[in-house]
């Protein structure tokens, strides 16, 4: 018998009120976002984050961070699967931060340089090898739309 595939995305929830920070399960583990609302129901991406041991105390933090308290009111939490690296949360978070580091709407809180040298280097798309080829069952393919689709109706 085949084994059903998991989603990377365990549960997920969106455009929470800061002061419900508390009510993100211990165990939580992934990427987060701090998100300021503004009129018309539209959000600001503040920070993306990732923790790979609780995203409950991550939130913690951030609100009793002086600097950054003022500039977010909600948040946005993606708890992945128990079976993913802490190593693979990191890599999606650089990922994230390198693909918006240069948008004129991204907060400077949010950006860092690029990848990290030690996790992955740039490879030009000519010097990619044409036999290897990525398939994704249509399970991934749905969790790669609810990502492109949340990403986007956050309006980064």
């Amino acid at each position: 018998m085949e084994s059903e595939e998991q989603a990377f995305i365990r549960r997920y929830d969106e455009f929470v009120k800061k002061e419900r920070r508390s009510k993100v399960p211990i165990d939580a583990k992934g990427v987060y976002a701090l998100l300021k609302k503004r009129r018309g129901g539209k959000f600001d991406v503040v920070h993306v984050g990732v923790s790979a041991s609780g995203i409950r105390d991550r939130l913690r933090q951030h609100a009793r961070n002086q600097g950054r308290n003022g500039q977010w009111d909600y948040f946005s939490v993606f708890d992945v699967q128990p079976y993913v690296s802490s190593l693979t949360i990191e890599q999606l978070e650089e990922l994230w931060k390198h693909i918006y580091r240069k948008g004129t709407r991204t907060n400077s809180l949010s950006l860092q340089q690029g990848l990290k040298k030690s996790i992955v280097k740039r490879t030009p798309i000519e010097e990619w090898d044409p036999r290897y080829s990525l398939q994704f069952s249509s399970q991934s393919q749905k969790v790669a739309q609810t990502a492109v689709q949340t990403t986007a109706s956050i309006n980064v």
